[in-house]
This record gives structure tokens, C-alpha cells and sequence, in this order.
């Protein structure tokens, strides 16, 4: 079954985020190798300062890409009350 999106882009947003598509393109990143060329394109994406749309569109689909990796790959594990309220600290008010 056919769907379409009711996003609609203008010429420049769309050919903004293929551009940066082309030269990145948004696939689920399968290693920390894959992960650190990510993380590379991102700082640069941001050093860049002001993004037009289709930029901003392609760095919250590739950051979403770069969490879901860290969270399947490098979870940090919750922390215990033991290591966020420690003994020595007064919580009394």
C-alpha cells in the first residue's frame, strides 16, 4: 500500500539534506568505527553554526542514528542511590 508523507520541502531544504546525504549517508551505523565518522560529521555540522532547514533535518535524523548505536553499544548503566545520594551528603531540610 502507497503512503505519503504530509512533509512537504521546498527545493533548497531537499537539496540541502541530499547534499549532506550524499556525502554521509543516514544508514544505521553498524560499528565505532562507522560511529566516529558519525560523531565527526556531526561536529562539524555544528562548528558550522547557523543550519538551514534541510541541514538541521539531517543532523537530528544522523544524531538519532548516533543515540540508538551508543544505547545498544555503550549503555551507561543506571546509577544507584548509593553513588547519586552518598552517605556523607545531608538531605535533611
Amino acid at each position: 500500500m502507497a503512503t505519503t508523507s504530509k512533509l512537504r520541502w521546498t527545493n533548497t531544504v531537499r537539496d540541502s539534506y541530499l547534499e549532506r546525504v550524499m556525502q554521509f549517508p543516514l544508514v544505521t551505523i553498524q560499528s565505532d568505527a562507522h560511529l566516529k565518522e558519525a560523531q565527526q560529521v556531526i561536529d562539524a555540522l555544528l562548528a558550522e553554526g547557523t543550519l538551514d532547514r534541510g541541514e538541521e533535518l539531517y543532523l537530528d535524523t544522523l544524531s538519532d542514528l548516533v543515540v540508538t548505536y551508543e544505547d545498544e553499544h555503550h549503555a551507561i548503566p543506571a546509577a544507584s542511590d548509593a553513588r547519586v545520594f552518598p552517605s556523607g551528603l545531608n538531605l535533611t531540610v
